[in-house]
């Protein structure tokens, strides 16, 4: 499970969010494994930080959900 990413070819293929979904619902994976699946390890790898908590603990990052697609400038 260290080395396995989720990706997907969008737009050519849009059924992105719905297998993902699918996946974590089908019980296949722990929810551990499922986490790496999505994006611990993309973090880890790409080494990428997590959300900075602001004010009232809201996020001043924008991060995508599995499925979404987000631009930051």
């Amino acid at each position: 499970m260290d080395r396995v990413l989720y990706a997907s070819n969008y737009p050519l293929e849009e059924r992105g969010r719905a297998i993902i979904t699918a996946l974590r619902e089908s019980d296949f994976l722990t929810n551990e494994e499922w986490e790496r699946l999505a994006w611990k390890n993309a973090e880890q790898l790409f080494k990428l930080r997590s959300p900075e908590q602001g004010p009232y603990s809201a996020n001043t990052r924008t991060l995508a959900q599995p499925g979404q697609h987000v631009v930051l400038a």
